[in-house]
C-alpha cells in the first residue's frame, strides 16, 4: 500500500472538512493520529482517526440515519399500511407503525429497509395461512399411511415407463403395475402393453378412496389369498 498523502486542516474527504491536529489516541492496539472534523452535511464536530478519513468515515454518520426512500403515512407494503410516521432506532434504522388488513387488524413496528424489500408484508398472517394450507394439502393426500398420489406425479428417476406404480419386468417382459396401500405393496398384475398396466394402476388410485382391501379381494382374489397367508400365516392355519 502507497504512503498517504499528508493530511493538512482545510482538507476534504467526502463530506468531512479537517479542521485541526489533535495528536495521537489509542485506537484498537495501537496510537493513532486523530483529526477534528466538521461534517458539510449537518455541521456536527467529531474526532476521526487518520486512516478512516474518506474510507471507513465520509460523514459524521448522519448520512446512515437518513432512510433511502421515504416512507408515508398511509403507504402499503402487501396487507400492511403505515399509520404512524417513523421513528429513528440508534443503529436500527427507522421504524414504522403499521396495520394489517387481515381479520385481526394487527399492528406492529416494522423496520422501513424490511417494508421496501417485502421481507415483512403482513403481522404473520400470510405465514399462517400458507401454513394451514399446506398442512391440509398433506392431510388430503394421505388416508390410512397411504399417499393418495395420481399418474401424473413425477415418477421416481429409476423408472422408464413415466407412469407412476408401473415399471418394466425384466423376467417376463411385461409391464408390472403395483400400488402401496398402508405400507403394504399390493400387486396388480403383468400386461404386454403399458395402457392396461397404466390403466390397472389408476383403478386402483380410484378405490383407494372406498374399501380398497375388499375391492382388491374381489378384483384379484388370487393375489389377495397369496398375501393373506404370507402376511397372516397365523391366522390362516388356525381357520
Amino acid at each position: 500500500m502507497g504512503k498517504r498523502t499528508k493530511i493538512k486542516p482545510g482538507d476534504v474527504f467526502g463530506n468531512l472538512e479537517v479542521i485541526e491536529n489533535i495528536g495521537y489516541r489509542k485506537y484498537g492496539q495501537r496510537n493513532m493520529t486523530f483529526w477534528k472534523c466538521r461534517c458539510l452535511r449537518c455541521g456536527n464536530i467529531i474526532d476521526v482517526p487518520n486512516n478512516n478519513l474518506g474510507t471507513v468515515q465520509k460523514d459524521c454518520g448522519c448520512g446512515r440515519h437518513r432512510p433511502r426512500k421515504p416512507i408515508s403515512v398511509g403507504d402499503q407494503f402487501g396487507r400492511l399500511t403505515v399509520v404512524e410516521e417513523g421513528v429513528l432506532v440508534p443503529g436500527r434504522g427507522y421504524k414504522y407503525l403499521c396495520e394489517c388488513s387481515c381479520k385481526r387488524h394487527k399492528r406492529l413496528y416494522v423496520r422501513g429497509d424490511m417494508l421496501r424489500s417485502g421481507e415483512v408484508r403482513s403481522c404473520g398472517c400470510i405465514h399462517d395461512e400458507l401454513f394451514q394450507k399446506n398442512n391440509n394439502k398433506g392431510k388430503n393426500s394421505r388416508m390410512q399411511d397411504t399417499c393418495l398420489k395420481i399418474l401424473n406425479d413425477k415418477p421416481q428417476s429409476n423408472n422408464v415407463s413415466g407412469i407412476r406404480g408401473v415399471s418394466w419386468h425384466k423376467a417376463t417382459r411385461k409391464w408390472y403395475a403395483r400400488i402401496t396401500y398402508q405400507k403394504i405393496n399390493y400387486s396388480l398384475g403383468y400386461y404386454d402393453e403399458i395402457e392396461d398396466a397404466a390403466e390397472a394402476r389408476k383403478i386402483a388410485e380410484n378405490n383407494l378412496y372406498k374399501d380398497f382391501r375388499e375391492w382388491y379381494a374381489e378384483r384379484y382374489p388370487d393375489k389377495w389369498k397369496k398375501m393373506q397367508e404370507k402376511l397372516f400365516p397365523q391366522k390362516i392355519n388356525a381357520s
